[in-house]
């Protein structure tokens, strides 16, 4: 029982410190601003980022406390963390059809990270993107997840939007064999992410190459 009492003690101690360095450098932060951008703007500020919230290792309890903190900045920064768990990714990530630009970001720092959830993942992958190109951009965080079942990359290849297409043939978990069967599909942007794919070869990096230099036969395409 003292044991425990010690170690919550320890863990209050602990955030409460971390709180009050927060607290003083956004002090220092205000006084030294002309021009303080409020909090839902998504530009960075250097109170936070000059912070160790992106770093630190935290307990499981002092992550699950500060991801609560009202400031959505400090939320964002945080979610950089390598060491974020895995099970308040999921609390945080909130799949929906369409997004303001700071549930978009959230949910792209989730998508993007290593700890991310395969169903998170998943149940991304499956929205529809066709009326709202911002889904896009988190199924292309999706295809640059290392974590991404090859499964969930191969439906990617097959998106319209070509940075998709892009970022899911460089997954690792396309391997040789696969390479050189997509190498055919005669997708300029497929080619693209295959070509920074590490599972390719200098042989197959240098075709791929001669392959884009034909715009005729791989046409470039433009977004409207």
């Amino acid at each position: 029982m003292a044991k425990r009492e010690e170690k919550e003690k320890h863990k209050s101690m602990t955030l409460l410190e971390l709180e009050h360095s927060l607290a003083e450098q956004h002090k220092l932060y205000l006084k030294d601003s002309e021009n303080v951008i409020s909090d839902t703007n998504l530009r960075q500020e250097k109170w936070i980022t000059n912070s160790p919230l992106s770093s630190e290792k935290f307990s499981n309890d002092i992550f699950e406390s500060l991801c609560k903190n009202t400031n959505k900045k400090l939320v964002f920064e945080l979610l950089k963390n390598p060491y974020f768990p895995q099970e308040y990714l999921s609390e945080l990530a909130d799949v929906q059809e369409s997004y303001s630009n700071d549930e978009l970001y959230l949910l792209w720092l989730i998508l993007k990270h290593p700890n991310c959830p395969e169903t998170v993942l998943k149940e991304v992958s499956e929205l529809d993107d066709s009326l709202d190109y911002k889904i896009s951009l988190l199924k292309k965080a999706i295809a640059l997840n290392p974590n991404a079942k090859k499964s969930v990359v191969q439906d990617l290849l097959k998106n319209d939007y070509r940075w998709v297409r892009q970022a899911a043939g460089s997954h690792l978990s396309l391997k040789k064999n696969d390479i050189l069967k997509l190498i055919g599909t005669g997708d300029r942007y497929i080619l693209k992410g295959l070509k920074e794919n590490v599972n390719c070869d200098d042989t197959m990096v240098k075709n791929i190459s001669t392959l884009l230099d034909d715009e005729e036969k791989y046409p470039l395409e433009y977004t409207t």
